[in-house]
Parts: structure tokens; C-alpha cells; sequence
């Protein structure tokens, strides 16, 4: 094997498929990145069997077919470190991988291509489109509200993709909170699927604001790939019945207001400066109908703090309401609208977030018990 590229874009390459290699693993091969040069291509992957990131870069000079499996780490840190603006490498019958740029020359030990696992493909399974910025948003506020771990339903480290009508939904759930997004996408099939929390994060990474720049999305039984540009994300799916979110949300309420949400996140950052690590208080939300306000405080060993968001358009009666303010904040923050409804259905039931206008995003916060209705 050998070709020339730019030191720049390889390099950039070689961090992002990285993302997708073992830190550890039984098989070595899949600690490093796969270089391969063929058909005047130049591909690069990360796989670990669960998550997989492959791209290909376009060759500049004398071009030779082969391929090698680098310790990812190693070859992170040599591409970053290039001092030319391109950068010569090759390997020799022994498997040596020789990388020279300017005047520094480094010499890998590299592992057979014949050990790295194949990529997956999904040339059969069903097909969507959508555009880069729409998925981006629709991760962004779906992502935050997924579980780290559950090791008793590992399904709700995902978020649940649903298309159906020409209508893409995502769900992100920890038991606690709720998020769910719509978007109209192009699709010519209905299909549902779990992706990993962990996946969803690195293919937002990927993602462009250009409206003009689109997400193939390619389903198969087990597996999904998501073609972004010249990268190809591939990634396992998430076995199990997710949640009836339908289900879950409140058809009926008592209180209703609209909100600025910036005003109003503000706001319970201010009073939830009196929690911590080690001193747990929820956020009290008092719904103020008579004075078109909402009264809240935080009350812990070390101190009180006390704020309100008015005036605030309100209907239907008072009501008192606790929330674990990280929880809350995270709904209120990831409302990408400047204003938002609340609407509640009493003291013990979910808050519901919702645009000003529409349904695009559906978010639910579970309230803490206040000691009041404790004893009640």
C-alpha cells in the first residue's frame, strides 16, 4: 500500500472514525483504525462491533492498492503532530506502516487487514431522508433525557425512531423525564428502531447547519447506517418493547401557562444554587393564577433562595409543584423556542412542555413529592 494526502484532512479523519475503535478489546484489530487504498480511494474505519465510523479521503501522487489495520491512539497522536501539508504513507511486506511528513518519519508495527471485521451494509433494509440540521435538533432534544445505564431494560439507553405517515418521531426516556420530537421526513417505508445513546451522540457530531446537506438513513433487522456526507455511521440496535410514550401523556389539565423560556430557566437556576451533590431539594414551582406569576424556591440546610417569573399568562387554578431542578432545566433548555407552554394536571403528575405553536417536541418532567402532599 501506499498513497499521499493531505495531512489535514487525514488527520481530522483519523480522530473522528477513532471515536468508533475499542479502548480495549480481546481482538486487537479492533483497537485500530483500517486504512485501506483501493479504486483511487483512500478509506479509513473505526469499528468495535457496536459502533462503526468509516470515511474515505481522495489521494494526491503515486497511489498502490493495500490495507493495514494502526493502534488508533498512536495514529491520532502521529496525525496530529504532521508538520507538512501532506503526508506520505506506505506499509512492506512485513506489515511495517511508514508515515513521513516534512522532515518526520515514523514506523508502525500494523496488524493484517484479514483480522479486522467487515463493515457492515444494509443494501436491503428500508430507507429515509431527512436534513442534517432537522436530525441534529431532534437528537439534541431527544439525547438529553436517555438513561446513562439500566442495566433491567437496556432498550431505555436509546432513543426509539418511529416513522410512519411521512412523520419521524424520536423518544429519549430515564423514567424520570420524557422527550419527544416530530418531524415530517422523506420515507418511503414505516419501520421503528432503538439507537444507543452513545451512537446518537457521535452522529451529532457529524452533523451540519446547512439546510442544503441531507441524512441518508438505511434500517436493516438488527443494524442501521447513517450515510452524513462523506462519512458512513453504522451502529447495533437496541433489543426490547420500548415504552407506549403515548400512553404517558396527560390528556387533560388544570393549569396552563406560557412562558418565556429563557426567563424562566434563569430563574430556576438562580434558586436551585442552593442544591448540590450532597444536599437534595427540589425546585417548589407555585402557579400564582390571581397575580399571573410563578413563585419559586429552594430550600436546603445552608440557605433559602426565592424568585419569580412575571407576568405570565395563565389559565385554570393555582397550583404548588416540585422538580429536581437539573431535570427541568434540561427540558427548559432544550426548548429551542422563546416561548413554550406548561400545561399540569396536579402536584403528583408530569409537567408538560411544549412550542408556543404545535407539537414538534413533547417534553415531560416527573415532579419531586413536596412533604405536604407526603403527609397528605
Amino acid at each position: 500500500m501506499k498513497f499521499t494526502c493531505s495531512a489535514k484532512e487525514f488527520s481530522s479523519a483519523c480522530q473522528t472514525v477513532a471515536r468508533a475503535a475499542s479502548s480495549r478489546s480481546g481482538v486487537p484489530a479492533l483497537e485500530g483504525i483500517k486504512i485501506s487504498a483501493e479504486d483511487e480511494t483512500i478509506n479509513l474505519c473505526g469499528y468495535n462491533l457496536e459502533l462503526g465510523v468509516k470515511t474515505s479521503l481522495v489521494p494526491e501522487g503515486t497511489f498502490q492498492d493495500g490495507a493495514v489495520v494502526l493502534d488508533a491512539k498512536m495514529l491520532c497522536g502521529i496525525a496530529k503532530k504532521l508538520p507538512d501539508a501532506l503526508v506520505d504513507i506506505s506499509t512492506d511486506k512485513k506489515g511495517i506502516a511508514t508515515i513521513i511528513s516534512g522532515g518526520a518519519r515514523y514506523e508502525i508495527v500494523g496488524i493484517s487487514a484479514d483480522e479486522y471485521p467487515e463493515f457492515p451494509v444494509a443494501a436491503d433494509g428500508k430507507r429515509a431522508e431527512i436534513s442534517q440540521p432537522v436530525l441534529k435538533r431532534m437528537i439534541e432534544q431527544t439525547a438529553f433525557a436517555i438513561g446513562e445505564s439500566n442495566m433491567s431494560n437496556p432498550v431505555f439507553t436509546g432513543a426509539l425512531f418511529r416513522a410512519t405517515d411521512g412523520v419521524l418521531t424520536t423518544v429519549g426516556t430515564d423514567g424520570y423525564r420524557l422527550a419527544i420530537c416530530k418531524e415530517p421526513i422523506c420515507c418511503p417505508d414505516d419501520y421503528e428502531f432503538v439507537v444507543p445513546k452513545n451512537t446518537l451522540l457521535e452522529i451529532a457530531k457529524l452533523l451540519s447547519d446547512d439546510t442544503e446537506k441531507s441524512v441518508q438513513i438505511m434500517v436493516g433487522a438488527r443494524h442501521a447506517l447513517f450515510e452524513i456526507g462523506s462519512y458512513t455511521v453504522f451502529t447495533r440496535l437496541l433489543d426490547g418493547e420500548f415504552l407506549d410514550y403515548q400512553k404517558v401523556i396527560p390528556t387533560n389539565y388544570t393549569t396552563s401557562a406560557k412562558i418565556n423560556t429563557i426567563e424562566f430557566a434563569n430563574s430556576v437556576d438562580r434558586v436551585s444554587i442552593m442544591v448540590n451533590d450532597h444536599l437534595k431539594s427540589p425546585v417548589v414551582c407555585k402557579f400564582d393564577h390571581g397575580n399571573g406569576a410563578i413563585n419559586l424556591s429552594c430550600n436546603t440546610a445552608i440557605g433559602k433562595a426565592a424568585d419569580s417569573v412575571n407576568p405570565v399568562e395563565m389559565v385554570g387554578g393555582d397550583l404548588t409543584i416540585g422538580f429536581n431542578d437539573r431535570y427541568l432545566l434540561d427540558a427548559l433548555n432544550h426548548a429551542d423556542c422563546g416561548k413554550a407552554r406548561i400545561q399540569l394536571s396536579g402536584p403528583l403528575s408530569p409537567m408538560v412542555i411544549l412550542p408556543d405553536n404545535g407539537d414538534s417536541f413533547i417534553f415531560l418532567v416527573m415532579p419531586v413529592r413536596l412533604k405536604s402532599e407526603a403527609g397528605s
